[in-house]
């Protein structure tokens, strides 16, 4: 007896098919051959031994380098953090409507334009002033528990508080660098996280 393989479209012995008890002919519509080479496709497209192939940049990373995702089967998503960022961030008109936000939170409008903030964000190869990690500027739903997405949204602050608010006067970091901030001019902060580090290092 012979039955169709419904992916490679040949007609081979039923014994070429797996065991399905709700089959055609209680087989599997797909035969062994066909079965076993998807199988192999899928290598690493789920969690083995905590690692992942992130199916954007087909590099196997650890699972804490992926947002997790209730409703996927690997229980994260099957890009890495680094790829749907940017895949997410990927839109100029996200980006220009992001820091027209920015700045009329500021109300910087008749100081800096949206060209300038553009302009710096490429200066800094779109990272992260103090960090060199990859700003965002993420206002969609929460993809995470503890909102990592948006903490390095794009925030415009003044390397020296005591000036006014120009191109040569600002920086961007991630929002919660900014948070760290707080009031402190860029050298002063910059200074503490060295006395930190030191502290650190000596314990």
């Amino acid at each position: 007896m012979e039955k169709l393989c419904s992916k490679c479209n040949e007609q081979k012995s039923i014994d070429k098919f797996h065991n399905l008890s709700t089959g055609k002919l209680g087989k599997h519509s797909h035969c062994k051959k066909c079965r076993s080479e998807y199988q192999k496709s899928l290598l690493y497209e789920k969690p083995i031994n905590g690692k992942l192939k992130c199916s954007k940049c087909h590099i196997i990373k650890t699972i804490d380098c992926y947002y997790k995702d209730r409703s996927s089967s690997t229980g994260v998503q099957s890009y890495c953090i680094m790829c749907l960022k940017e895949k997410i961030y990927e839109s100029q008109s996200k980006l220009n409507g992001y820091i027209k936000k920015q700045i009329k939170i500021l109300e910087i409008g008749k100081i800096l334009a949206i060209e300038d903030i553009i302009n710096i964000y490429e200066l800094q190869n779109r990272k992260c002033y103090l960090t060199d990690e990859l700003l965002t500027y993420y206002f969609g739903p929460k993809l995470t528990d503890n909102n990592y997405e948006t903490k390095y949204n794009i925030s415009i602050i003044k390397k020296d508080k005591d000036k006014d608010f120009s191109k040569s006067n600002i920086v961007l970091v991630g929002n919660c660098i900014k948070k760290m901030v707080g009031n402190l001019n860029l050298e002063d902060f910059k200074n503490i996280c060295k006395l930190i580090v030191k502290k650190t290092n000596n314990s």
